[in-house]
């Protein structure tokens, strides 16, 4: 098929410059400015896609993007499950959600949960704050991270290290229950678990607390 290809699926509209359908697999390829619109809430847009119909598998390559109503993610490269609504990128992949912006070299996205789950060299940047850390679960909707793994946080006048803890992006709280401390410059509070509200320069800690 070449020219104004449109392709639809169950629930999803596929459009293309040109696509080969192989019958018998039930399999297309499309190449040339490739766009799946799925309902209102999901778009992407990329160079070349390979999709399962049977499987409602998509594999996506060349200036991939992907949208819903609140965040971005551009990749190189992104397969996309439609039945588990599950997406995963295995090349650098940047996440832009308002003012907030995750990078990281591999990632899955669940689009029901709105919910990142990005690895290796994750980087996350606010208004206030910046993350650093292997592994780390982040909820686009809440802008609410969970850490796992040797992770940092710097803001104005304070270092948080952890190896385990949550990060709430919008109130500054954050809760760290793994190797933790923060570290105020002048001074440094380490305990088992620590509590730490930034905007109320408040923290408490418990368990051999130093």
């Amino acid at each position: 098929m070449i020219g104004e290809v449109k392709i639809a699926h169950e629930g999803a509209i596929l459009t293309c410059k040109k696509a080969f359908y192989y019958q018998e697999k039930n399999f297309f390829k499309a190449i040339g400015d490739v766009k799946i619109n799925q309902g209102d809430t999901l778009i992407q847009t990329s160079d070349y896609v390979d999709y399962d119909a049977d499987r409602k598998f998509a594999l996506s390559w060349g200036n991939v993007i992907l949208r819903d109503l609140k965040m971005t993610l551009t990749t190189d490269t992104l397969t996309f499950n439609r039945e588990d609504q599950i997406m995963i990128y295995d090349t650098p992949g940047k996440i832009v959600d308002g003012e907030n912006v995750l990078t990281s070299n591999r990632g899955k996205y669940f689009a029901g949960l709105k919910k990142f789950t990005a690895k290796n060299d994750v980087v996350v940047t606010t208004p206030k704050d910046t993350i650093y850390s292997d592994h780390l679960d982040y909820y686009t909707e809440i802008d609410q991270a969970y850490l796992y793994g040797p992770s940092d946080i710097y803001s104005e006048g304070n270092h948080i290290y952890t190896e385990k803890g949550f990060y709430d992006a919008n109130t500054q709280i954050s809760h760290l229950v793994k190797n933790a401390k923060i570290d105020y410059g002048d001074r440094l509070v380490q305990g088992d678990s620590l509590y730490y509200d930034a905007q109320q320069s408040f923290a408490s800690a418990s368990g051999n607390f130093k």
